[in-house]
């Protein structure tokens, strides 16, 4: 396989249309509502926006096992830009970058995993101010979402072959491209040096206010421990993705429609 590490690339318009920084942690047992208001303070004058949110899984002990005791909800700071955000719950957090405009220019993998460690460690320091005790990291994961539309390189789902050529070998297996109706498509890697797994998922989708189709594909990192230091990990599995990404897009569609080119 072709490592795009071996070959550096950058993209003019890359299709990223997310990016997700996050660990994994134990159970801050001691956080409370009222906490969220505190912490508030620390990200307001870049976050000035705060929703209440379902929680992800896994779903911390703490939440589910009192039926009497409303859980304690994910909770989401947007950034002012509305393209940044940052999720708290109280064994998780996360940090997006999200493409909200179609004009948005993704700032590249650097920054957003910079803002990440950063608002981590804030977010570290509000822990041990608020004497709710220290972060000790379970999981380490790292999501990326590129959005695909109709017109670049594909017209329906029957084209699947010509975006993704080395995808699967779907002619050798006498299936009708042309009638294909819809596309799920995963599957789950070993990153290397047993680091983890990274899950590859492709879809067909449509947007509900403008009814754009695009195919949506996800990469999406896991850590098996956190004993590797975070950033290593986070670079190690960039650098998987990238590679992967590199080798499933047709090259055509990467130069002509992202501008693909050495650096």
């Amino acid at each position: 396989m072709r490592t795009a590490t071996q070959s550096p690339i950058i993209y003019e318009n890359p299709p990223i249309d997310e990016i997700v920084c996050g660990t994994l942690f134990d159970s801050i047992k001691k956080l409370k509502s009222g906490h969220f208001g505190i912490l508030w303070q620390k990200f307001r004058p870049d976050f000035p926006k705060i929703e209440d949110q379902n929680l992800v899984n896994p779903v911390p002990r703490e939440d589910f096992e009192n039926p009497d005791r409303l859980p304690l909800p994910r909770v989401w700071f947007i950034h002012r830009d509305d393209n940044e955000l940052i999720q708290v719950q109280r064994n998780r957090f996360l940090h997006n970058w999200r493409k909200r405009q179609p004009n948005d220019r993704y700032p590249g993998y650097e920054k957003v995993v910079e803002n990440f460690e950063r608002y981590l460690a804030r977010f570290q320091e509000f822990l041990v101010e608020e004497d709710l005790g220290h972060l000790v990291p379970k999981q380490y994961e790292l999501t990326y979402i590129d959005l695909i539309p109709k017109g670049h390189g594909w017209e329906n789902p029957g084209d699947l072959k010509k975006v993704f050529p080395n995808l699967l070998s779907l002619t050798e297996e006498n299936i009708v491209l042309s009638g294909v109706k819809s596309i799920n498509w995963q599957i789950i890697l070993d990153l290397p040096n047993s680091l983890g797994e990274v899950g590859i998922s492709i879809r067909n989708a449509q947007r509900i206010s403008n009814k754009q189709e695009f195919i949506h594909v996800e990469f999406k990192a896991m850590s098996n421990h956190p004993y590797q230091p975070m950033r290593a990990w986070f670079e190690d599995a960039h650098n998987t993705i990238t590679a992967l990404f590199f080798n499933l897009v047709s090259d055509e569609i990467q130069e002509k429609f992202w501008g693909r080119k050495s650096r």
